[in-house]
């Protein structure tokens, strides 16, 4: 999904480059749709935005999952093992 030359407003997940954006900031991101996220806006009003993730690197760490899910786009995933080249 294209948000390009759009005025939505979006919650934006795992952004490494994130830096503090108000509402109408514009931004180019690669990122899927991850579910939706509702806020109250300054008038009171309760607000559903899409909310994207822009996806991170494995972190053996804090991470604990063998399996990742690919996504292809059109809707088609699949499924893969974590592997080192994931660590680095």
């Amino acid at each position: 999904m294209s948000l390009e030359d759009s005025t939505s407003t979006v919650l934006l997940k795992n952004d490494s480059t994130q830096t503090a954006k108000v509402d109408g900031s514009i931004v180019r991101k690669i990122s899927v749709v991850c579910g939706r996220n509702q806020y109250v806006s300054v008038n009171g009003s309760k607000k559903t935005i899409l909310a994207y993730d822009c996806g991170r690197y494995f972190n053996p760490t804090n991470d604990t999952f063998t399996n990742k899910i690919y996504v292809k786009g059109w809707g088609m995933s699949e499924t893969l093992p974590v592997t080192a080249w994931d660590m680095q």
